[in-house]
């Protein structure tokens, strides 16, 4: 049983001194191993466990000379509306003593960044490390030992849906090409709508993104989303020779952090750069892949056509070669507004890390008040789309 000392419409503010007066049972599950459809025994004779951030780790007597470890995690079904949960059992050598986990070595907390999990086991026979598998590193083996085109890479993408696995999938081009338009998409895609040029009465040309196009967003968001409304300074009390406490602005973010996001998002651009060259984006190669795929339209009301880029082929009507090579040319101009983004985004993390380097404060302190209370409300996003002054 899951229990939640807040209320269900109302959470305090942060910072308040109220404490918890009641508990709101929120969710119910049997224990880990006893669902009905559980090909694993029932955990038995467990004398250890540990859990943090949705892992069960437990530690069960096998025999009377070794333990058996049991892992239970949900983190490869993040996309699922109910719980779901992968088990692996690990045979340990002799009897363990203590089990805790390694302190997380990196504060973001988004996939794309963060090391994976470490766990340390004491056993008699000494000391057992073990490192839990995040969603892209089961991709990534299921790649190594099957391939990029493999029945198994395709029910990874049918499973995860089709943006939210191209967007784990940013570090391999192949899977993201092959299995773009072999699965369904949801329901919530992105749109856009533009008018048709071929037709003499207005009419709507409605493109549904490819998953591809949708992935790279997503990628995007995880990378720098929690950072473009975040202030990029703060101020700090010190105390001079003097005795005087006296306020300087200092980085939000250390020399460590922008290194990391900056590593990551120039490996991004250099994919990105790579898939923009990808014959999926010629407009005749795209347009005779296109004749393939599931396009609709609505030819009695005649309201608009639909451009669909990413669903199994059961199509009403095909699309004229004026309208396929507006609706790539259209997801391309996005594409490229992406890179210009990605690219400023380097420049400005890049810059940033130099002032980091060479005594931040010292740095600003030179500049004009206005210039320092301008940049006391900074944000990333700012820096990004603005910041060209500052």
């Amino acid at each position: 049983m899951y229990f939640s000392c807040v209320y269900e419409d109302y959470f305090p503010p942060p910072g308040s001194v109220i404490r918890p007066v009641t508990l709101r049972l929120v969710h119910l599950r049997l224990p880990p191993g006893f669902s009905a459809n559980s090909r694993l025994p029932r955990p038995s004779n467990v004398h250890m466990c540990h859990f943090s951030e949705g892992t069960t780790v437990l530690v069960q007597m096998s025999d009377g000379t070794n333990d058996l470890l049991t892992i239970y995690s949900s983190d490869c079904f993040g996309t699922q509306s109910k719980m779901i949960e992968n088990v692996i059992e690990i045979p340990l050598c002799g009897r363990t003593w203590d089990l805790a986990r390694v302190p997380p070595r990196n504060s973001m907390n988004t996939q794309a960044l963060e090391f994976r999990n470490e766990y340390v086991i004491i056993t008699a026979q000494g000391i057992q490390k073990f490192e839990k598998m995040r969603c892209i590193d089961f991709l990534r083996q299921i790649l190594f030992n099957y391939g990029p085109e493999s029945q198994q890479v395709q029910s990874f993408f049918k499973f995860n849906k089709v943006k939210n696995g191209c967007a784990i999938t940013c570090d391999s081009s192949r899977p993201v090409l092959a299995h773009d338009g072999r699965v369904d998409m949801p329901s919530n895609f992105l749109s856009l709508t533009t008018k048709c040029a071929n037709e003499s009465a207005p009419g709507l040309l409605k493109i549904c993104f490819s998953s591809r196009h949708n992935a790279f967003y997503i990628y995007l968001s995880r990378l720098i989303g929690s950072l473009l409304d975040k202030c990029m300074v703060y101020e700090k009390d010190i105390k001079d020779a003097s005795g005087m406490v006296c306020k300087m602005l200092e980085s939000s973010l250390t020399p460590i952090e922008l290194r990391s996001l900056t590593e990551s998002i120039n490996a991004f651009l250099a994919f990105f750069k790579v898939d923009m060259l990808m014959p999926h984006l010629i407009p005749d190669v795209a347009q005779r892949s296109a004749q393939r795929r599931c396009v609709t339209a609505n030819s009695s009301q005649r309201l608009g056509t639909t451009v669909r880029f990413d669903s199994p082929t059961s199509s009403i009507e095909r699309p004229t070669r004026q309208e396929m090579l507006q609706a790539f040319k259209l997801e391309r101009q996005s594409l490229i507004l992406l890179s210009d983004f990605l690219r400023q985004c380097s420049e400005v993390l890049n810059l940033w890390f130099l002032l980091c380097a060479h005594q931040f404060n010292v740095v600003v302190s030179s500049m004009s008040p206005e210039r320092r209370e301008f940049l006391k409300k900074c944000t990333l996003r700012t820096l990004v789309v603005d910041g060209r002054e500052i």
